[in-house]
């Protein structure tokens, strides 16, 4: 049995699922990914011409690559991009942009953000974590920010896509900077399985009132002009 961990940190945003697909990377246990949670602030109030508004900006995250074998796999997970806002120095809570795909033959199809996981017959119990760390800023003065500025996780959900069902240890989870947030587990598994865990749901995306990723900003931050990143580490290892 391996003893081992896949870890993964950088942007959340998600992808498309082939099944039966296989990574080219070595699994590892525990394996990591780095993501990053993005914003951009403006201080400023916006000036709009007299009857006229700002179109939204339509993000659309670029594609990451997993990590794993065909034993285990992290086979997606996802950047958070919480767009440009404006900070007025009071209370503000932010929405993550859902992940956007380039279907075939044209269109986009727009889903939850999350992670997805595969396993083989020769991985009998994996677990999902994820951690957040500070936001730093992006201007050369590499900032680090309050760290109640925070990433929160809501209506987290396991599916099954094949195989034997994962459960989500957790509904809705603060990331707290340093502090590393079991996701779910799968706990006996005896065939090829892929699970993924979904934060908000698709109904949600398709009326636009997606809130499964969001970031909470307390009163009175001394926040500048520029971009904040805050690195995103997701960990997956073959042992509960």
């Amino acid at each position: 049995m391996h003893t081992k961990k896949i870890i993964g940190a950088g942007l959340l945003s998600i992808g498309a699922i082939i099944l039966g697909a296989q990574t080219t990377f070595a699994y590892t246990s525990p394996m990591t990914l780095n993501r990053q949670g993005n914003v951009t602030f403006n201080t400023e109030w916006p000036i709009e011409p007299p009857g006229e508004t700002v179109p939204p900006t339509t993000v659309v995250p670029p594609e990451e690559p997993g990590a794993g074998d065909s034993d285990l796999s992290l086979i997606y997970a996802l950047n958070f991009r919480f767009g440009t806002q404006t900070y007025t120095g009071l209370d503000a809570k932010y929405n993550a942009v859902p992940r956007s795909w380039d279907l075939n033959g044209g269109g986009t199809f727009t889903s939850p953000l999350g992670a997805s996981v595969g396993n083989s017959d020769n991985v009998a119990q994996w677990s999902l974590s994820l951690e957040a760390q500070n936001f730093i800023s992006q201007d050369g003065q590499n900032t680090v920010m309050d760290s109640g500025m925070q990433m929160q996780l809501n209506d987290v959900v396991a599916e099954n896509v094949s195989g034997d069902s994962a459960t989500a240890a957790i509904t809705t989870a603060q990331l707290i900077p340093g502090n590393a947030v079991t996701l779910g587990s799968l706990t006996s598994s005896t065939t090829r399985s892929i699970n993924k865990f979904s934060f908000g749901s698709a109904a949600s995306v398709a009326n636009n009132t997606y809130t499964g990723v969001q970031l909470d900003i307390p009163a009175g931050l001394n926040i500048k002009n520029t971009s904040y990143q805050a690195r995103v580490v997701w960990t997956l290892k073959d042992t509960l």
